[in-house]
């Protein structure tokens, strides 16, 4: 209910009444606590599959300048919640809660994209893609996007550092969160997408 709570408190979720209403289903977190998760299998089915635009891995790191020796990678927080969804299309996304104290039932839906959604990789990358188009880059400060995760390649410490605070202004005026946690910053190694990048070299992580 905390979790529910603190969503319902930033207007990520509100109270509906619909027509639709798929399963919310508890899902254990590497720190033993549990999150709800909604099961949106029925709605995916229902619903046009947007055609993905995320790039090949491999490709998107091809793109790293061999004069890059300093990386900063950032993760975005509750990146989906960054979006807002349609006011026509949040019945969709609805699912009753009961109150575990008072046994009532509640029914509420999102106001943001929402997780298990099929296409909301697809809508969140084009919308994060064109808040970064106005980022200035050049030849020295290289950034590159996979979903919400961020790369900077940069040629020296310096720059990183300067491309670094640019990047982190710029998401922050767009409205979106970075994972303090997940940051790797201004790094001659880092590691992205299953990879360890460091200057010329890009190995893969056995974990991957």
């Amino acid at each position: 209910w905390v979790h529910l709570e603190r969503l319902l408190r930033h207007g990520i979720l509100r109270q509906c009444q619909s027509q639709w209403n798929t399963p919310l289903l508890p899902v254990k977190k590497e720190d033993g606590s549990y999150r709800p998760v909604q099961d949106l299998r029925l709605v995916n089915q229902a619903v046009e599959t947007l055609h993905p635009n995320v790039p090949n891995p491999y490709t998107l790191l091809s793109l790293i300048p061999p004069t890059a020796c300093y990386f900063t990678v950032l993760d975005l927080k509750d990146a989906f919640f960054c979006c807002r969804l349609a006011e026509e299309s949040q019945p969709l996304f609805a699912f009753q809660w009961t109150d575990p104290g008072t046994g009532t039932r509640v029914q509420y839906t999102w106001t943001r994209l929402p997780q298990g959604f099929k296409n909301s990789p697809t809508l969140f990358g084009v919308a994060l893609a064109s808040d970064l188009s106005s980022f200035p880059t050049s030849p020295r400060r290289v950034l590159m996007q996979y979903v919400d995760d961020l790369l900077l390649a940069c040629s020296d410490e310096s720059t990183c550092m300067e491309a670094t605070k640019d990047l982190l202004n710029h998401l922050a005026e767009a409205g979106y969160r970075v994972s303090k946690k997940k940051a790797q910053i201004c790094q001659p190694t880092v590691k992205y997408l299953g990879f360890d990048i460091s200057h010329q070299r890009r190995t893969l992580r056995e974990e991957r």
